[in-house]
């Protein structure tokens, strides 16, 4: 076997192995763009639960604030004391506040006891929404992670083809 022969021997080898990675090249660049277009879909999917729980949480917390608005009030006319001026009479003894103390007592046990219940449901709805997020937000990092894996593989296979490129020229130039 004379040099040149080994030359040649080389050559062809190199040539063979670039087609091949060329070939897994393009797989894995195919490979790449179906997982960054899972990746769109997940974000779209964990952007839509993140809404959600939003959404929810925010049902939670006027659920809230409508309790607590009704309680002050409640409170409010609970507590007067002294006289009342209009009626010159005590507040304990004024038709007008009695009658209002006796509608919001009726009206905050209800929506009370109502605001309560949603309270729970929508609390529940908000836990449920946050666990589909959470699960979303993984699945997104997942994703990121895998194409970065797959990034460097590609990356490796183009080195390899540069390399074999690089080294059959200078086997030709000898």
């Amino acid at each position: 076997d004379s040099v040149e022969s080994r030359v040649q021997v080389a050559l062809q080898a190199a040539e063979k192995d670039e087609r091949r990675w060329e070939h897994e090249t393009a797989q894995a660049e195919e490979a790449l763009a179906e997982e960054q277009e899972r990746l769109r879909e997940l974000t779209k999917v964990r952007d839509l639960a993140k809404l959600d729980a939003e959404i929810a949480k925010s049902l939670v917390n006027a659920k809230q604030d409508d309790f607590e608005r009704l309680s002050k009030v409640r409170n409010r006319l609970a507590g007067l004391e002294g006289r009342c001026d209009p009626g010159n009479v005590e507040f304990s003894a004024c038709e007008y506040v009695q009658r209002n103390k006796t509608a919001v007592n009726m009206t905050w046990f209800q929506d009370g006891k109502q605001a309560k219940a949603d309270a729970s449901l929508f609390a529940e709805r908000h836990r449920f929404s946050k666990g589909v997020f959470e699960k979303a937000e993984k699945a997104v990092s997942d994703q990121v992670q895998l194409i970065s894996r797959k990034k460097a593989e590609l990356h490796k296979l183009r080195v390899r083809i540069a390399t074999s490129e690089t080294s059959r020229t200078f086997l030709k130039q000898s």
